[in-house]
């Protein structure tokens, strides 16, 4: 049914409250996880750098490899700064379609995302 027809039978009392919320707002889907991780790291004066950064990121990394990573360098200051538990962080890391564009003021730019 079309949202217009739904809410045309709540106006006829057709169907009750409940009922139309549950078929307007269907329950979210659980996200998918990401099985790889897509690194680009672009340094603006350091050609010769960012050459060694795209051919070493070229092909993406296993999800399993980042995670374990991950696990060891993430420091408790840093969390504090986030205001994130460790889990929260490995739960976002770990859904497929998250992009993250970092862009440091010294010109550098990094670019995350999964697969």
């Amino acid at each position: 049914m079309k949202r217009i027809e739904i809410l045309n039978k709540l106006g006829n009392r057709e169907l009750s409250k409940k009922e139309v919320y549950r078929s307007l707002y269907p329950k979210p889907r659980k996200p998918r996880r990401a099985h790889f991780v897509k690194l680009k790291i672009t340094i603006p004066d350091e050609k010769g750098v960012s050459r060694l950064l795209s051919v070493l990121f070229f092909l993406p990394a296993p999800m399993f490899l980042v995670r374990w990573i991950m696990r060891r360098a993430v420091k408790q200051e840093y969390l504090k700064q986030s205001g994130m538990s460790k889990a929260d962080i490995m739960k976002l890391v770990s859904m497929a379609g998250v992009r993250v564009f970092v862009h440091a003021k010294d010109g550098t730019r990094v670019a995350i995302k999964t697969i």
